[in-house]
C-alpha cells in the first residue's frame, strides 16, 4: 500500500513539474532560431556574412518547351503538352562569366554559346548538360530536363 502511494505520487509530482514547464516554455521566433542555428553552425554563418561573396553569380540552367501558348522559362526541368508532333526545347544558361567556354552535352548546341535549341517529339524526355569552363580556371556543371506531352 506505501509502494503504491509513493507511486501514486512521483507520478503526479513528475506530472505536475512536466505541466509547468511546458507553461513557461516559450516558442523560438524565426530570428532565435536562426540564431541558434548559426551558433551551432560557425561555418554558415561566416559564410553568410562575408559580403565578397555574390550569390547572383550561380550559374543555372533553365528552359521551356516551345508551344503556341505564352511559354514560361523554369529552372531546371521543363514541361509542356501539345498537339504538333514535334517542337522544340529551349535551354539557357544564367549568369556565365564572360569569356567561359560552354561545352554541351547536346550535339545540336553550340560551345560558343550560352543558349541550346533543338527539336523534342511528343512523349519524350531530353536531358541536357553544360560544362562552363571559366577564365579563373575554375568549372561548373550544370543539367536540365525538358518534356513534351501530346494530346492527340
Amino acid at each position: 500500500m506505501k509502494n503504491t502511494f509513493l507511486t501514486i505520487t512521483a507520478v503526479l509530482i513528475l506530472g505536475l513539474i512536466s505541466g509547468i514547464t511546458a507553461v513557461n516554455a516559450k516558442s523560438l521566433s524565426a530570428e532565435d532560431d536562426m540564431s541558434r542555428i548559426l551558433e551551432a553552425l560557425p561555418e554558415l554563418n561566416d559564410e553568410l556574412n562575408n559580403a565578397e561573396v555574390d550569390r547572383s553569380a550561380v550559374i543555372r540552367i533553365k528552359c521551356y518547351v516551345d508551344t503556341p501558348a505564352y511559354d514560361v522559362f523554369s529552372y531546371n526541368h521543363c514541361f509542356s503538352s501539345g498537339s504538333a508532333y514535334t517542337t522544340t526545347a529551349v535551354f539557357n544558361l544564367e549568369n556565365v562569366p564572360a569569356g567561359s567556354v560552354v561545352i554541351w552535352s547536346h550535339p545540336n548546341c553550340s560551345a560558343s554559346s550560352t543558349w541550346c535549341n533543338f527539336p523534342i517529339s511528343q512523349y519524350h524526355t531530353v536531358n541536357v548538360s553544360a560544362t562552363i569552363l571559366k577564365p579563373d580556371s575554375t568549372w561548373s556543371i550544370v543539367e536540365g530536363s525538358a518534356r513534351y506531352e501530346g494530346w492527340r
